[in-house]
């Protein structure tokens, strides 16, 4: 089913957005077609819900009114990096979704100058326009284009999920601020990081940049964690799985991992380690077992979980302590490896890993 996202800026032509939704809703359904106000409720942190809504999608269409830059304002907002219609956007190319702009009335594109970086592409990209005396006609073929181009798109995207805990459970804010910085220095600056309850996980929407997670995003965490005090050691797991249209599944088994008793042990039986992390059997097929010049899977103990197979590693140790003998089970999963495909690593390493998930036993 196609899902579409509409970006606006308010105090822009914000009568349009509403329009398109509207008839947007009347061809693809209420629940697959995403602007804020009609979907956001009051009181509830919107920017996780806006970046869901954007990873999930089949197209964004984009609303380019005259305020489109500066809003009921001066400044051209688009050139702040927290900008919200600036984000949406950057998410979105930067996950190859399709946008469309949508020129309203005798608004123009915005020259390459007015844009920042990341939105360049906006300006060769196809667009539509909807003037007023033809809004009827102009919307009406704007949907049938939509519909025809993006019917057929997939529902669901996958990427990586990460479950960070304080052994100590205090310290929260600190190690949820720590995180933030370790995934814009790692690369993985379109990372969603939540403090939920006693963690702070991270959604990642792409599969190439599953080898930062697992290199550059651990090691600068751990450095940072071995230079800060007040948070003590912390339990992190990692796994690979479908983020859209939720990530729930994917997380509830990585908070599955992390709150694992060995994990704890291992912890405090590795003297001196900061952290100790847990990848599910799909994030070390995919991403550790293929092998790359920031990830030594040698230093990988493979483990005994109530989740299943998992892989241990104490950052800076050779392995960590506190685990028994590994013991093989009977595969009770006959289904066939999955093909994901070939991609390329993060945009810091340029690594080129083949992804391929098996469920089997083989290490």
């Amino acid at each position: 089913m196609t899902r579409i996202f509409i970006s606006y800026r308010t105090g822009d032509e914000h009568f349009a957005a509403v329009t398109l939704d509207n008839r947007l809703s009347a061809r693809f359904g209420a629940d697959n077609v995403f602007r804020d106000s009609r979907h956001v409720p009051p009181g509830v942190d919107f920017e996780p819900v806006l970046w869901r809504n954007v990873a999930g999608c089949s197209a964004v269409v984009a609303v380019v009114g005259p305020r489109w830059l500066t809003g009921n304002g001066s400044v051209n907002l688009l050139k702040r990096p927290k900008d919200f219609v600036r984000r949406e956007l950057e998410l979105a190319l930067d996950l190859k979704i399709p946008v469309v702009p949508v020129l309203i009335g005798d608004a123009a594109m915005p020259d390459t100058a007015d844009l920042p970086g990341t939105l360049t592409a906006l300006v060769k990209a196809e667009r539509r326009a909807v003037h007023p005396r033809n809004a009827e006609t102009d919307v009406q073929r704007l949907v049938d284009e939509i519909h025809e181009r993006y019917g057929d798109q997939p529902t669901t995207r996958s990427g990586t999920v990460a479950v960070i805990q304080s052994a100590a459970g205090s310290a929260l804010d600190l190690l949820a601020t720590l995180v933030r910085k370790a995934t814009v220095d790692a690369g993985l600056p379109m990372a969603l990081v939540e403090t939920v309850v006693d963690a702070v996980q991270v959604v990642q929407p792409d599969a190439p940049r599953a080898v930062a997670m697992a290199g550059d995003f651990v090691q600068v965490l751990d450095d940072a964690l071995r230079a800060t005090s007040g948070i003590g050691g912390v339990r992190a797991a990692l796994h690979y799985g479908h983020i859209t249209p939720t990530p729930e599944p994917a997380l509830q088994l990585a908070r599955q991992l992390v709150a694992e008793p060995d994990l704890q042990r291992a912890l405090r039986e590795t003297s001196g380690a900061r952290m100790v992390l847990a990848v599910s059997s799909s994030f070390y097929q995919m991403v550790i077992k293929p092998g790359h010049r920031s990830i030594d899977k040698s230093k990988y103990l493979r483990v005994n979980t109530a989740a299943g197979d998992a892989w241990v590693r104490a950052p800076g140790f050779s392995a960590p302590r506190g685990f028994g003998q590994y013991k093989p089970q009977r595969a009770t999963d006959t289904r066939p490896s999955v093909e994901i495909g070939t991609v390329a690593g993060d945009l810091v390493m340029r690594d080129k890993i083949n992804l391929k998930i098996e469920y089997g036993t083989d290490s």
